[in-house]
């Protein structure tokens, strides 16, 4: 049973131990039987790896980049009308535990792309948006570029940048790399590649 489609940054996997029913996390490799635990982990390796990032001696680009992703209450609302319209009911107790603790996760996956893009000082300003959905589109101005994640339908994410000389693109990155700072290091990479063309 998948309890959530939605997919950010981590493999983060969630399974119900059937001896005693307690919600048992895998991320990055390693098990945790709490929430705390798993959450946790999350946020160290998040920061751990953004904190690994090098800063450039000067940004690549004078414009500003405006960043955005769906609220933790946007994607809690999606996620929770997947489950509904799978199982038939909300769900309750270990599984709701699951879910939010699921979306808490990727939502720390997400933000953890701004924190990237702001310690590598690719743009001379970064702003996050939090999308109050999961679907959306942003707006780029003459001074400002955007990139923004959406899921409009379930398993459908996508990354898009949007600059005014450029117009909006699918925004891709390496996603084939391992790990949480590889793929932090990957996305980077290629908000600096499109920072330079303009």
């Amino acid at each position: 049973m998948k309890i959530s489609n939605l997919r950010v940054v981590a493999i983060i996997t969630a399974a119900l131990s059937l001896a005693g029913c307690a919600a048992n996390y895998t991320f990055e490799g390693a098990k945790y039987n709490s929430q705390e635990s798993f959450q946790t982990a999350v946020e160290n390796t998040y920061t751990s790896s953004i904190r690994n990032i090098g800063v450039l001696p000067t940004p690549a680009s004078q414009k500003s980049l405006l960043i955005g992703f769906p609220s933790l209450s946007a994607m809690n609302a999606a996620s929770l009308k997947i489950f509904t319209e799978q199982q038939g009911h909300a769900p309750i107790g270990i599984g709701k535990e699951i879910l939010d603790n699921l979306n808490k996760a990727n939502h720390r996956g997400g933000v953890a792309f701004y924190d990237a893009v702001v310690k590598r000082g690719i743009y001379s300003s970064v702003q996050l948006i939090e999308l109050d959905s999961m679907n959306g589109n942003l707006a780029p101005a003459k001074n400002a570029d955007v990139l923004y994640f959406i899921e409009p339908t379930r398993g459908s994410g996508q990354w898009f940048f949007a600059s005014n000389s450029r117009g909006r693109q699918i925004f891709a990155f390496d996603r084939s790399v391992t790990g949480v700072a590889g793929k932090l290091n990957s996305f980077i990479e290629a908000v600096q590649a499109q920072a330079i063309q303009d």
